[in-house]
This record gives structure tokens, C-alpha cells and sequence, in this order.
């Protein structure tokens, strides 16, 4: 018989939050590799994922580079809103947003509705209150933050 595998109450359900705050330069080819498949281009980009153990590993592998944690529907539907960019440039619907939020919560691809799956923001407002050298525990900014993601992009946006 199988053994199952453990999963916390904040995996498999739920969206989480990922916003690249450091240069990946000088890192490791698998570190590299994988922030290229997570889709983080360069710094102050966001995206949107569904809360899955592959999805974790992946964030856990590139821990040094980026932080993260979840949201609910309706934060990731206001960055949509208010950040998210269709094909060509164009600002997205209240409409879109609804339904790329669906998307990422059915662990489908954003490019068949049209809409671009990186987010663009602005560095916080007041700038980062640690230093983006250590992760969340030495009081850096880089890691898992569990809910207190939206602060962060929150003053992002």
C-alpha cells in the first residue's frame, strides 16, 4: 500500500502569491532553471500560482530569489485588476480578472483566455524593511510568508 503523502491545510487549495526580489545572477544553474519555468523574468514580477506540493518545491528551491505566500481569490483578482496586462498590452476586465483567478485555481493556462501570466509592479512603498540578502527568519525579505504576502504586494501594486 502507498503511503500518502502529508499535506498541510494551506496545500492544495488556494492561490499563492510569488514576487521576485532578487537578481538571479550569479546563482546556480537549477536555481535559474527553475525560475524560468516558474515564468520570473526579472525582478518586481509577480505571479499567480495554484497551491500545489509541486509548486512548493519548486518556490523552495528558489528561495533565495523570491518570496512568497497565499493570498485569497479576491486579492489575486484586485493585482489582476489592477497590474495584469491581456495579449497586446491591454488592461484587463473586472471580467478577465474573475475568470483568470478561476483559471489559476483549476490549474489551467492564463495564455488560452488572453491574459499574461507575469505580473509588473512597482517596488514597495517605503521599500523593503529588511535586506533582501537573508531570508524571512534573519530578518531578510526573501521566503515563505505565509499570509503576509499581500502587505508586500499590497504596497507593490
Amino acid at each position: 500500500m502507498e503511503k500518502a503523502k502529508a499535506v498541510t491545510p494551506a496545500q492544495g487549495k488556494g492561490i499563492i502569491a510569488v514576487a521576485m526580489i532578487k537578481s538571479p545572477i550569479g546563482a546556480k544553474p537549477d536555481a535559474k532553471k527553475t525560475l524560468f519555468l516558474l515564468g520570473m523574468w526579472q525582478i518586481n514580477t509577480a505571479r499567480l500560482l495554484f497551491d500545489s506540493p509541486r509548486n512548493r518545491s519548486m518556490l523552495q528551491k528558489v528561495k533565495d530569489y523570491v518570496t512568497w505566500g497565499t493570498v485569497t481569490p479576491e486579492f489575486a483578482e484586485e493585482v489582476f485588476l489592477k497590474r495584469g496586462k491581456a495579449f497586446g498590452g491591454k488592461k484587463l476586465t473586472p471580467e478577465l480578472a474573475k475568470k483568470a483567478v478561476e483559471v489559476v485555481v483549476s490549474e489551467g493556462k492564463l495564455s488560452e483566455i488572453g491574459v499574461k501570466k507575469d505580473v509588473h509592479l512597482h517596488p514597495p512603498k517605503g521599500g523593503f524593511k529588511g535586506t533582501l540578502k537573508r531570508p524571512l527568519t534573519q530578518r531578510g525579505e526573501a521566503g515563505d510568508r505565509k499570509g503576509k504576502i499581500s502587505d508586500l504586494i499590497g504596497r507593490m501594486i
